[in-house]
């Protein structure tokens, strides 16, 4: 969404910018200490799993890279492990038939075909999410190092071919959740992430599809980023007094001294013509920003507002959709 597209602290910003940079050496790595290309491939998908699930709840780590090599080398001791009770498992079996003439169960259940796709979902979703968004990273800073917000982007500068990457890993994944395997966030997220790709301008975004798209996401993994993102899609969709009810229901200590709802909520009030509102919102986000990039974007939309005059007397009604 718009006002998290630009934040360095962004999970997933910080999750691909890391892949970019380290994923050769990663896997290399991998691949020394387990001598199993493949195995190593998976071990970093899972260790990127794991980022995403935990790095929205924790923080991105000062050391992402660091983090990913051994969060994956965890996993592959704990697979070394696995691999080592299960050869012992069979030796055990083996001996115990040739003791006793019995037929072994079947083990291969329908719940091992069914989790098989659910993984299979999850990582065709988390290819297609890093994908598009990462497709993206050439057009996010201006000259100045400073963020340049999604709808203002040169759209001629996004990565066509990880565009195109990632729509056909979101296909594959659509594919499974058509045959019935419950799609999850990153599947949601990717399909979020894809409306903007298709969008030629900004304004040919169809933000209507992407707030139903988080209505979903609300439902399958809530929190409140999911819902200031919300927030931000029903505003664009219906107009800002719906975006600000819906920030309205997050609780403001929820996240912390993180600048996205006051970001969000300037936004909102900006377009709903609520200037000295939206002024006071942009200050509050500025003295809370790290990054002196963000900070000087966000003086100058409370300078603008500051110009554009006083608010309505009455505020725009809450609508909802």
């Amino acid at each position: 969404m718009v006002p998290a597209e630009t934040r360095p602290d962004d999970p997933n910003q910080a999750i691909y910018a890391a892949w970019r940079a380290e994923s050769a050496r990663l896997i290399g790595a991998l691949t020394r200490m387990t001598r199993d290309v493949s195995l190593a491939e998976d071990l970093a998908q899972d260790a990127l799993v794991a980022a995403l699930v935990q790095w929205p709840a924790t923080g991105v780590p000062d050391n992402p890279v660091s983090w990913l090599m051994t969060t994956a080398k965890r996993r592959a001791i704990d697979h070394f492990r696995r691999a080592d009770s299960l050869r012992r498992k069979v030796a055990e079996l083996e001996h115990a038939r040739g003791r006793e003439e019995e037929t072994m169960p079947d083990v291969e259940s329908p719940v091992d075909y069914i989790e098989d796709d659910v993984l299979r979902l999850i990582l065709l979703g988390l290819q297609a999410l890093l994908e598009i968004q990462g497709s993206r990273m050439p057009a996010r800073l201006d000259e100045d190092g400073a963020p340049v917000l999604l709808e203002v982007q040169d759209r001629n500068l996004w990565d066509h071919l990880l565009i195109r990457r990632g729509m056909a890993a979101l296909e594959k994944a659509g594919q499974l959740a058509v045959r019935g395997t419950p799609v999850g966030r990153y599947f949601l997220q990717a399909s979020i992430a894809a409306e903007h790709a298709r969008a030629v301008r900004a304004e040919d975004t169809d933000w209507r599809r992407i707030a139903g798209l988080y209505d979903v996401l609300t439902r399958a993994a809530p929190g409140p980023v999911v819902e200031v993102n919300r927030a931000v899609a029903h505003g664009r969709a219906y107009g800002p007094g719906a975006g600000l009810a819906v920030l309205e229901e997050v609780d403001p200590d929820s996240l912390g001294d993180s600048p996205l709802v006051p970001s969000v909520r300037g936004d909102l009030l900006e377009r709903a013509g609520m200037h000295a509102q939206a002024r006071e919102a942009f200050i509050e986000e500025a003295s809370r920003t790290a990054n002196a990039g963000e900070r000087t974007v966000l003086q100058r939309r409370a300078d603008r507002n500051r110009s554009l005059g006083s608010d309505p007397d009455e505020p725009p009604q809450p609508t909802r959709a």
